[in-house]
């Protein structure tokens, strides 16, 4: 019994690991990262409100070993000391990222399916690690209300596809 559950889960987990690939691995980091933050967030909103402590419980820290403050003071404070590398990195990806599609022109070398399917990788890697430095830098920005920008990012990205929407349609126009 022990057995097959053991090959069950390896054979759960080799199949995750084998979707993993250069394109999937930055999105996957993102979203840990969200997860990792909003725990923060919301760690900083129950601390700070004293919630725990109006229902007569200690602070919430206090039930937290004294290792895993640690820990996560260097993780939050790394993720601040790389956030202007990973920006500048998006960056540099997009840009080689559009200069290597030139590759695909070249006669012979054009002609690889490697190259022909991957040469822009730097411009899909632009979105996620922009992604990645941006996230960094609102929670930096905005610690227990870190949430929101989820929130934001969501209504914003909702408020630009009606609007292009309508842009299409014809119903909404610049100049009239």
């Amino acid at each position: 019994m022990g057995q097959e559950v053991i090959k069950i889960l390896d054979d759960y987990f080799t199949g995750k690991f084998k979707q993993l690939n250069l394109y999937v691995l930055p999105q996957f980091m993102w979203l840990i990262l969200l997860y990792y933050l909003m725990l923060n967030s919301f760690v900083s909103i129950i601390d700070k409100s004293n919630l725990l402590q109006n229902i007569g419980l200690k602070p919430i820290l206090t039930y937290f070993p004294e290792i895993i403050i640690e820990k996560n003071e260097l993780i939050l404070q790394f993720l601040t000391d790389w956030c202007p590398f990973i920006i500048f990195l998006s960056i540099g990806l997009l840009l080689c990222g559009v200069i290597l599609i030139l590759l695909k022109e070249i006669i012979v070398i054009g002609e690889y399916k490697v190259i022909w399917n991957h040469s822009s990788y730097g411009i899909s890697a632009f979105l996620w690690y922009s992604l990645i430095g941006i996230t960094i830098y609102f929670y930096e920005l905005m610690q227990a209300w870190f949430p929101l920008y989820v929130i934001v990012a969501y209504t914003l990205s909702k408020s630009f596809e009606i609007v292009k929407e309508k842009i299409n349609k014809g119903d909404l126009t610049f100049l009239s």
